[in-house]
Order: C-alpha cells, then structure tokens, then sequence
C-alpha cells in the first residue's frame, strides 16, 4: 500500500507540507476503482471471509456476516466501482 497523503513537523514546529488530509481523503472516495484494486479488495474480503468461517454457525447466520461484501467485490473482472 502507498500512502495518500503523509506530512511532517519540522523541528521549528511548521508543518512540512499544506494540511490537506481531508482532502485526499474525500477525493479518494470519489476516485472510481480499477480492476486492480478490485481485484486486490476482492481477495482480502476471501481472506477476511475465511478468517471469520465458524461451521458452528448457521449458515444463513454465516451469509448474514459474509455477504454483504460481494456487491462492492463484484467488479474485479475490470469494470469500476465507487465505494462510499
């Protein structure tokens, strides 16, 4: 993973670069995704998934857990999605 966006205090106490957290954050947001990405979400929703699997649960109590993610998952094949 990369940052978004990373500052620093300079030893005088200034902000090394404009604050603009809030920024990067809401234009990422807005930023439609790849099939990279959707496929790299995709693949650690499976692992998270498989992490929370417990067979004592019922298996309609086990989709109430799991299936919620599949929408945001479903472009991995190379179209773009907005997560909000």
């Amino acid at each position: 993973m990369e940052p978004l966006y990373n500052n620093e205090l300079t030893r005088e106490g200034v902000w090394r670069r404009l604050a603009a957290a809030a920024t990067t954050a809401r234009a990422e947001l807005l930023r439609p995704w790849g099939a990279r990405q959707s496929r790299v979400l995709r693949r650690e929703l499976t692992r998270a998934e498989v992490l929370v699997h417990d067979e004592r649960l019922p298996a309609d109590a086990r989709l109430a857990v799991s299936g919620g993610a599949e929408p945001r998952a479903s472009s991995a094949t190379g179209s773009t999605i907005r997560l909000r």
